[in-house]
This record gives structure tokens, sequence and C-alpha cells, in this order.
């Protein structure tokens, strides 16, 4: 049977003895109060509110001198404190809360509860054992919440985890929620404050750094903060946690908090799935110590350190990409919001190029990266030796770009051996915890490698890699080509003037039944031929178009394009025949044009066309006739 507070309070160990303090001493408030709530005031309020006197007087019907009748364990004593620190809370009463809470997080310092100081004992509670801080400093934290003081509750809770005493998980989610909803839902990223800060760190080697003065709303710094902490205590983050401080950086266009933190997290999960594979290293087993470590580390990142969702970095790239591909203008805020994009983007592209980015499907990341505006705008990055160096945006995108598709991430390599100091707990920046690419973004590749490298050596490279041995052990599904792949390669034959690519995709689009070009009767010998007057070298000596134009002339134009797995879901839409008619035009011959059209859209002969001119009308009925009952198959066929 559960004992009575009567009952409790009359046993040997009570829960407290109280100190009625002497109304004439000034209250000492503890050496490690509540720091950031004093900055409010709450102590001063304290010193000189003589309500405080009557609530720790009325907390006296709690507890009572400990007697000889017996022991009441710990679990009866937290909960017995719990409740008293909720009945504070629910009459509004923070004073005395705090001064219970602030007593039991002493109660746990061995130097104050083996010889306590009359300044422990001027708080006015004293406790005979440790009294575990966990419900009393959850019920603060909840009580501060209801009331509308998420900032207050952000104090508790970090003073709680500087201490050793784990949060829950689901509180530091509703805190961290609290806090940015304190700054309210309007956008802040033009106000004139903001944007002078900006200026301010552009420049300096600083902006690498997350820090809470990246962000200008005290909710978000207090949240980031919150979170920080809660990082370097090990305790646990969560997909909602990312998405809520994220999201509120991204409205307040704080793009460069939210890239920052994005690669705090991704360099956190690349650790833990470094030690992951480690496990299975011979070295590891022969160490079964060292094994054990490595095994409850492993376990604690995985609890502690989820992968975010790719849907949390689209949203960071959309963002960035509606300020970088937006309309110019003059304006001095555009500048600021445009250079702090750009460093964003380099954050990102940082992690792409240290193979740390643990999605197969980036595409919108690379296409964002190759369409980026030119500038010469600079950027913090970190260069070598893991130091920071300033780059030309521009360039470094592109520099990255040329090393990915040069080497497009496979397997993920095995780590070299451990030593006994269990190094893999830190975070290296040679850590590989890439993804092979999915079809989107080998496609991203190609459009970037054709079209703006003007390469097809590149292009070979990523069409090998779609058909690479490697695909069948990596668990990944292998990179199919579709009509988007074909599409590309079509489109840049016309832009480098290439009969050989061009007549190797039109050859996979004609054998598709019914859905695709082989209805057209066309000489493949007339399409092999050299456009007249194609000159691939023209151009001035010094020019870098003209560098690429004569590299283009001494490529070779035969691309290893893999065939479609099935041509069931194949269909040639407008896309495809825009892109063919645009080759043939800019291959100079626009007089194949009309035939194709006719063929590939017998509904134009319904209609009147200059080509009737010398018909009779009966011809033309005729003709008109014919083209109606070869128009109904294709109509009821769609």
């Amino acid at each position: 049977m559960r004992p009575t507070c009567d009952a409790i309070g009359s046993r040997r160990l009570a829960v407290s003895r109280i100190h009625s303090p002497d109304p004439s001493r000034k209250l000492y408030a503890p050496h490690f109060s509540f720091g950031i709530i004093g900055n409010h005031g709450f102590f001063t309020e304290i010193y000189h509110n003589p309500t405080f006197h009557r609530s720790v007087s009325t907390s006296t019907q709690l507890v009572s001198e400990p007697n000889s009748q017996g022991d009441i364990t710990s679990a009866q004593l937290s909960r017995a404190v719990w409740q008293s620190v909720r009945l504070a809370i629910q009459a509004q009463d923070l004073h005395t809360a705090y001064i219970i809470v602030e007593s039991v997080r002493l109660s746990n310092k061995p130097l104050l509860h083996n010889s306590p100081s009359k300044h422990y004992r001027a708080t006015g509670i004293e406790f005979f054992e440790p009294v575990s801080q966990k419900l009393s400093g959850h019920a603060l934290i909840h009580g501060l919440l209801r009331l509308g003081l998420p900032r207050r509750a952000h104090a508790a809770a970090k003073i709680m985890m500087d201490n050793g005493v784990a949060v829950h998980t689901k509180t530091l989610e509703t805190i961290i929620e609290a806090l940015v909803r304190s700054d309210g839902n309007t956008p802040r990223s033009s106000g004139q404050e903001y944007l002078t800060y900006l200026k301010t760190i552009l420049p300096k080697r600083n902006v690498l750094s997350l820090h809470p003065s990246l962000t200008a709303g005290k909710g978000n710094r207090a949240a980031l903060d919150l979170f920080n902490c809660a990082r370097n205590q090990k305790q646990q983050r969560t997909e909602r946690m990312y998405r809520t401080i994220i999201g509120s950086f991204l409205l307040h266009g704080e793009l460069i908090a939210a890239t920052l933190l994005i690669t705090i997290i991704l360099k956190d999960c690349a650790v833990r799935d470094a030690i992951g594979r480690q496990l299975a290293s011979p070295e590891l087993k022969e160490d079964p110590q060292l094994e054990q470590q490595a095994v409850d580390h492993y376990r604690f990142l995985r609890r502690s350190s989820p992968y975010p969702s790719w849907n949390v970095l689209k949203d960071i790239i959309t963002s960035i990409a509606d300020v970088l591909l937006k309309d110019p203008v003059e304006d001095d805020a555009y500048q600021v919001s445009f250079r702090s994009a750009l460093q964003a983007l380099a954050n990102l592209a940082y992690m792409l190029d240290i193979r740390q980015m643990p999605y197969p499907h980036v595409s919108s990341l690379i296409h964002l990266l190759y369409t980026c505006p030119k500038c010469d705008d600079l950027v913090w990055i970190v260069g070598k030796d893991n130091k920071p160096a300033q780059v030309k945006a521009y360039d470094y995108f592109h520099i990255v770009l040329q090393r990915f598709t040069r080497h497009p991430p496979r397997s993920r390599k095995q780590l070299p051996s451990l030593k006994p100091t269990l190094e893999l707990l830190h975070w290296k920046p040679t850590l590989n915890n890439s993804r092979p690419l999915d079809l989107p973004a080998c496609n991203s590749l190609l459009q970037y490698t054709l079209r703006h490298r003007l390469s097809p050596n590149a292009a070979n490279i990523i069409l090998q890699y779609m058909q690479d041995p490697f695909w069948k052990q990596s668990g990944f599904r292998r990179p199919v080509p579709n009509e988007v792949t074909y599409n590309i390669i079509l489109s840049s034959a016309r832009l480098l003037r290439s009969p050989v690519m061009a007549e190797t995709v039109l050859q996979v689009f004609k054998s598709l039944p019914e859905r695709g070009l082989g209805t057209i009767e066309s000489d493949p010998a007339s399409l092999l031929l050299p456009p007249p007057n194609l000159d691939l070298t023209k151009g001035l000596a010094k020019s870098r178009f003209s560098k690429s134009l004569r590299r283009l002339a001494s490529e070779s134009h035969e691309l290893s394009i893999p065939p479609p797995k099935s041509t069931k879901n194949f269909r040639v839409g407008s896309y495809t025949l825009t892109a063919y008619i645009s080759y043939l035009v800019s291959t100079g011959r626009p007089h194949v044009v009309p035939d194709i059209l006719f063929e590939l859209l017998p509904e134009l002969t319904i209609i009147d066309h200059p080509s009737w001119g010398n018909l009779s009308p009966e011809e033309v009925q005729r003709i008109r006739r014919q083209s109606r009952h070869e128009c109904l198959p294709r109509i009821v066929a769609y």
C-alpha cells in the first residue's frame, strides 16, 4: 500500500528539512543557480519579495524532521519532490518551484552533501541524501512550457543536461518547437540589422562555424543552443528536431545556418557508418575490449543521430535556388542574400566533394551547381590541411562537378585498421559515406558533361558507370536509361552537331512499336554525313569556348549508350520531336522536317494546306477522307 503524505513525513529520512530564513538576512542564490534565468531578474526579485518567505514556510507542510519510525525509498522521495514542484507551479508559485529544483540539484553534489555550507543551508531546503533530478526537473520544464515561458524552459533543460541528467526526447522536441514559435512566422531576412551582420561575417572565416549568432531570432538562437547542448551531452536527436530548426532557418532566409546544421548532422552520420563498417575488421575482433567499445558506441550513435530525410536537404536546395536563380536586382539586400546563398551552396558542395552526401538522389543539387549564375564572388571552403580558404564560387562548383564526374560514387571503401585509441570516434574528411547514384542523378551528370562541358568522353564515363558490374554487389538498383536519357543525348547532338550521337538515339526510338519514329523512312547514311560548312574549331584562339570546340573535334562522338531494359514504357513525346527537328535544322537538313511532321501527325492533312493548290476539289476530298480513316485508329489507340 502506498504510504500517505503524513506517513512519509514521519519516517526517518524525511523528504527534506526547511530552514526558515531570517527575514533580516538576504537569501543566498546558489553559485550555479539558473544563470540564464538570473538575466531576467529572477533571483533579484526573490530577494525583495516577501511572498517568497511565505512560500517556503508553506512548504514545511510537505516535510518534517527525521525521526526513528523508518526510511522512505529514493523513488518515494523523488515522487514527493516532484509533487511539490507540480503543486507550486499549479499555484503559479515559481519561486518555490525553482528553490525546490535547485535544492534537489545541489543534493547531488558530493561536497555539499557531505559537508553542507551555510550558503547551501541558506537556499531553504536541505536533503539528507541525493535526490533524483529527473522528475522534478521535468515537472519544472513542463510547467514553464504550459505557462508560455519557453526560454526559461530552455535554461532549465540545459542545466539538467549540463549536470548529466537526460531530458526526455519528446520534451526536447517540445521545447525546440516552442522556442521557434516564439520568433513568429514573419520572415525577417530583409531586416536591416541582419543584413548588416551578414555583410560583416561573410568576408570572415567564422562563417564556416555554426554558432547562434548566425541567426537573428532569439528563439532560434536558444533552439540551436539547446540542440548543440543535446549533441555535446550525447542526447538523442530526432528528425522532428531537424525539421523544426532547419525549417525556421529557411523561413527567415538564414541559409548559411541551415546548411551548416545539416552538414554537422551528416558528419555525425558518417562517423556512425564508418564504425559500423569497421566492426567487420579482423583486427578489431582480436581485441574484445576494443570491439565491445566500438559496438556500444555504434549502437549509441544509431540511436542518437538518425539520418535526416532527403526532403530536409531538398527544402534547403530549393530555398538556395530561389535566391540564386531569380532575376538580379540592383539592390543591396539582393547582393547580400545572393552572396549568402552562394556560401550556403558551397557548404553543400563541400560535402558532395568529400563524398559524405549519403543520398543516391542528388540530381537537384547537381543541377543547381551547374546552373549557378557566373560571378566573381568569393566563398569560404575547407581547403587543404583542413584550413579555411577563399575561392571563387563559380569555379569551385565546376571543379567539384568535374571531380564528381571523373569518379562517380560506387561502393564505400573499407576504412584502414583501427588503432588502440579508437580514432573513429572523431570525424574526418576522408570518411566515405556516399551512395551510388540513381537515374535522375546520372541524367543530370550526363546533361552537364554534354551541354556544359561539351565532352563526349566525360559523358561516356557516366554511361559506362551505369553499366558497371559493381551494381550487382552494391545492393542498389542499377540506373537503366529512360526516354529522358535519350532525349538529353539527342538534344546534345544538336548542340554538338554530332550525327553519330543523333543516329544512335534515333535507332532506339525507331525500334519502338507504334510509339516511336519507326514510320519515318530516313536514310541513315545521309544522317551520318557531316553537315555542310561545319568547322568545329572555328573561334578565337584564346577563348575558353574555342578550346572546348577543339577538344570536341578531337574526341570520339561514339557513346556507349546502354540499351533500355524494356521499351514497354517508352513513349516519344513532344520534347523528343522538338529535339529531333532542331537537330535537323541545325545540321542543314530543314527539307526533311515537313515529311516527318506529316508522317507523325497525319491529322495535318485534314486542314487546307498550300500543297493542295494544284489539286482538284475531288482529289482534295479524297485525301481528306483517306486521312480521316487513318486518324480513326490513332484516336482509338489513345
